[in-house]
Formats: structure tokens, C-alpha cells, sequence
């Protein structure tokens, strides 16, 4: 019974290791096959990441506030400066892109902007500033108009380099000749924790600094590899085979010494069992002398029986010498 018990636990033990290496090796795949979805292959599949980040916004490209598109001066903040990007938070539909320009997050028809497929070093109109007239001053509104809108704040007059952000076509004022805009960020000198941001009409600002277009193109890929798919794809069969390799040749060797040991373990129970001590067979013998003569007794078998198991010793009925005479 415990060399049965002692067979049955090594063979368990044999399979066990077996089966954790299978699992170890399905695991290790796993792993594998993930690390290629996470954020970590971030670097190797960087130029397929650009063509969804980022897209070029046209000319007139409106940056709306909600996903409705509708052109209503209420509903859109500016117009995203032409040549310069977006960042696509996600596709809210075919003809429309959830974006972010600088700190600003609205929506861009997908018409009026351009995929770019790498990521450019400037997507963002910086460092343009105005001044205000000398003559008179003027207000920050809350929308591009002086009727239906409120004033956020006042600028003195001669007030120099107010941050512009972006344009707008809005209404025109009393007064004025033209419906074109500033979206601007003004902090009043009397206040340096204040900041307003708003809409400038432009006839009251002089001196705006020159914008530069963004000449960056999808032609000037900062990832110049054109194949970078494939060369992905050889990177993944390449840590895929080295990943799984030392699992490969681990299970291989566990199966050969499994192997071994279940042909070793027959040939152990066969070499006990022959050097085991056996009991001889003994005849179980009853019977009674004949003759006096012979050196040898003679027996006359009365009763034979033979146990393989049980050692029986032989009975012997004597007879005296006075007898025979």
C-alpha cells in the first residue's frame, strides 16, 4: 500500500510540474500579446499614434463648444488659427472631432481639418500679443458683440501687450466698420491674479504682432522609417520567440525526465520483488518408518499439500528401536 501511495505521488508530482509549465508558457504569451496593446509599445507604433493625435486646421476652422456645430455666435469660441493644430480627444462622428487647442477643449468639423501623421513641434499659436489705442480704451466681452453680450472687464487706454489667442467674425459694434474679433487673455496691471478672457473688438487694438504660418506638412515625418508596420510586426515574432523560448525548453525537459521516471519506476518494483526473500514451498509429510536397514528413511506419503504462503514443518511419528526387534 505504500509503494502504491509512493508511485502515485511522484507521478502527481511529475504531472503537476508539467501542468504549471504549460501554464507558465500560455501566461508568458499572454503577457506577450498584451504588452504589444499597452501603453508600453508606445515608441514602436509612435508613428501610427501620430496620424490619429493630431490634425491641421484649415482656413475658417471654427472651434465650437458642443458637438451641435451650430455656427450661432454663442456656440463657438474662435477660429483656430490657420496652419496650426489640434489634439483629437476622439472621433464623435464623420463629420465631427472632439479637439483640444491649447486649454481649450470643443469640436472642429472633420472637413476642415487635415490628419497629420506625425506629431509637430509646434501646435499652438504662441507669443502673439496687441496694444490698445491711445485715443480711447475699451472692454473685454463675454461674446464677439456689444449688444447681446456682457463686459468681463475694462482696458485703459495705451494699454500694451494683451495675449492674443484667436480670432472670431462677430457682430459689429456701434461705431465700428468691421465684424472681426480678438479672443484675447488679459490681466489688469491694478490686479495680477485676475485674468480675463474674452473678446477684443479690433478697431480698438493696434501694433498686433505678425502670425506666422506653420509650415510643418505630413511630408516631414519626424519618424522617417516608411514601413514602420513591418518592422513592428518583425519586432513582435522576435520577443514573441524569445519570450517563449526558455518556456519551450523548460516543458521539454519535464516531460523527458517524467518520462524517465515512469520507465524507471517499473524496473525498481521488478528488482525489489526478485531480491525480496520468497518461502520455499514445503511439503507438509506424515508417515511412519518401514525399514530399520536403510540409511535413509522411507517414508510412505500418507498426505502431501503444498502453500505457497504458509511455511508448514513436517510431522514425524517415531518408533522405538524395542519395538522392531
Amino acid at each position: 500500500m505504500k509503494k502504491h501511495t509512493t508511485c502515485t505521488q511522484k507521478n502527481f508530482y511529475n504531472i503537476s510540474i508539467s501542468r504549471l509549465l504549460i501554464y507558465i508558457f500560455v501566461i508568458g504569451i499572454g503577457f506577450t500579446y498584451l504588452s504589444f496593446k499597452s501603453p508600453i509599445n508606445k515608441y514602436v507604433n509612435a508613428y501610427d499614434t501620430a496620424k490619429i493625435t493630431y490634425a491641421k486646421a484649415g482656413k475658417d476652422c471654427a472651434l465650437y463648444k458642443d458637438q451641435s456645430l451650430s455656427d450661432n455666435i454663442g456656440n463657438i469660441y474662435f477660429y483656430i488659427p490657420e496652419t496650426y493644430f489640434v489634439s483629437i480627444i476622439s472621433k464623435v462622428s464623420d463629420n465631427a472631432y472632439k479637439v483640444l487647442y491649447g486649454s481649450f477643449t470643443g469640436y472642429c468639423k472633420a472637413s476642415e481639418l487635415t490628419i497629420a501623421n506625425f506629431v509637430p513641434s509646434v501646435s499652438t499659436l504662441l507669443g502673439i500679443s496687441f496694444d490698445i489705442n491711445s485715443s480711447s480704451g475699451t472692454q473685454v466681452w463675454s461674446l464677439p458683440s456689444d449688444q447681446n453680450s456682457k463686459v468681463l472687464c475694462t482696458i485703459s487706454p495705451d494699454t500694451k501687450n494683451i495675449e492674443y489667442i484667436a480670432s472670431i467674425i462677430g457682430e459689429i459694434p456701434v461705431g465700428g466698420t468691421t465684424n472681426l474679433w480678438y479672443f484675447a487673455r488679459f490681466t489688469p496691471a491694478t490686479n495680477s491674479t485676475a485674468v480675463y478672457e474674452g473678446y477684443v473688438y479690433s478697431e480698438a487694438t493696434t501694433n498686433l504682432t505678425h502670425i506666422p504660418n506653420n509650415l510643418e506638412v505630413n511630408n516631414e515625418e519626424i519618424f522617417p522609417d516608411k514601413s514602420p508596420v513591418n518592422l513592428n510586426t518583425s519586432l513582435k515574432v522576435i520577443f514573441i520567440l524569445l519570450i517563449c523560448m526558455p518556456f519551450v525548453i523548460l516543458f521539454i525537459i519535464a516531460c523527458v525526465k517524467a518520462k524517465k521516471q515512469f520507465k524507471k519506476e517499473p524496473q525498481m518494483e521488478e528488482q525489489k520483488t526478485i531480491s525480496a526473500p520468497t518461502p520455499k514451498p514445503t511439503r507438509s509429510i506424515k508417515g511412519q518408518f518401514v525399514k530399520k536397514k536403510s540409511k535413509k528413511p522411507i517414508f510412505e506419503e500418507s498426505d502431501s499439500s503444498v502453500d505457497t504462503i504458509e511455511v508448514v514443518f513436517p510431522e514425524y511419528n517415531f518408533v522405538d528401536d524395542d519395538d522392531l526387534l
